[in-house]
């Protein structure tokens, strides 16, 4: 069985930006909010990823520009969930030499990044009520 990557995006603008630090804090996804196809992510959609695969676990969960596997941007500093949703604080330096990652710095200091998403494979889906 072929796995298909699917996106969730949402409206977010970085939630906190230090730019002496080279720091950004951001959501990638938002718990129970129904989407545009009126998917909706449960709060404990993402706890064994994250575990596993986050900074705490093996650390493969990568930032790409637009889930562009050729754009890499960096890996998480650090990987939550709370009450909203995913939330990542990712470190952009300035003189990086990954010119995907000064260039995604320079959007988000000039306030263009508006959106952010998160890219998964499902491994069980469910259908619930209206969604």
């Amino acid at each position: 069985m072929e796995r298909i990557i699917r996106t969730k995006t949402i409206k977010s603008s970085p939630v906190d930006i230090d730019e002496k630090a080279n720091r950004v804090v951001v959501y990638y996804a938002a718990f129970d909010n129904k989407d545009r196809v009126g998917d909706v992510l449960m709060k404990t959609a993402a706890n064994k990823t994250i575990s596993q695969l986050g900074p705490k676990g093996s650390n493969e969960i990568v930032h790409y520009n637009n889930h562009n596997s050729d754009q890499f941007v960096t890996i998480p500093k650090e990987l939550v969930t709370d009450n909203y949703g995913i939330k990542g604080v990712i470190e952009l330096k300035a003189d990086s030499k990954n010119p995907v990652q000064q260039m995604v710095r320079e959007w988000y200091m000039e306030g263009l990044i508006k959106y952010h998403s998160i890219g998964y494979w499902v491994e069980q889906e469910q259908t619930k009520g209206d969604y």
